[in-house]
């Protein structure tokens, strides 16, 4: 039994005893590997409005690397990826879903836009939401 813990996902399966004086063991295992999906690394555009993206830009760029040049450069590039991506997640957190909590909230606005197109409020919170 203890051989079985070895095994990823074990299952097994006895025949049942006929005539013989032994009967055959049917062991089969899976490998249960969890499925990672890398997203590409998109620098979104909006990003450049925040001061701290061209200080995490100049800060990687001034980095000393050995090696060729072509080396040198993808180092710098994969240092600005792993700064922005961490800079994006601490402050920004998930962007795309905000987008889509605004988007609901446009929606909502606009729907109650069309039933009193006069209200101040109303237009106020559609001209925020849209900024």
């Amino acid at each position: 039994m203890t051989r079985l813990l070895c095994i990823p996902m074990p299952t097994k399966c006895m025949e049942v005893l006929l005539v013989e004086d032994h009967c055959p063991i049917i062991m089969s295992s899976t490998i249960q590997r969890p499925r990672t999906k890398a997203f590409p690394f998109r620098f979104q555009n909006f990003w450049c409005n925040y001061q701290n993206i061209n200080t995490i830009v100049v800060n990687s760029w001034k980095m000393s690397q050995r090696g060729t040049n072509m080396f040198k450069l993808m180092r710098k590039l994969k240092h600005v990826k792993l700064k922005t991506k961490e800079w994006a997640k601490k402050h920004l957190g998930n962007t795309y879903d905000k987008l889509a909590k605004n988007a609901c909230k446009i929606d909502y606005v606009e729907g109650k836009l069309i039933q009193d197109s006069n209200s101040y409020r109303l237009n106020s919170w559609m001209h925020r939401l849209l900024k």
